[in-house]
C-alpha cells in the first residue's frame, strides 16, 4: 500500500498471493459499497432493456428482497 498520506492508498501486488494483509483490507473497504449495489443496478439495467425485450418485471423485483448468501 502508498506509505504517502497525500496519494490515495493503493494495492501493492499484481498477484493475488502476493498481497498483504493491508491490501486485502483496502480491496474489502474499496468493494464493499459497490457489492451493495450490483442487484439494483442489474435490474435498473433490465429494465431499461425491457422495450426491447420482454421480462417479466415481478420476477425480477423477488431477487431485490431476497438476502445476500
Amino acid at each position: 500500500m502508498s506509505n504517502s498520506s497525500t496519494e490515495k492508498p493503493i494495492a501493492t501486488y499484481t498477484r493475488m498471493a502476493d498481497g498483504t494483509k493491508e491490501d486485502y483490507f483496502l480491496l474489502q473497504e474499496h468493494s464493499n459499497p459497490r457489492l451493495n449495489q450490483v442487484a439494483d443496478r442489474a435490474l435498473t439495467l433490465l429494465v431499461g432493456l425491457q422495450e426491447s425485450y420482454p421480462v417479466n418485471l415481478i420476477f425480477l423485483a423477488s431477487y431485490r428482497t431476497r438476502s445476500p448468501c
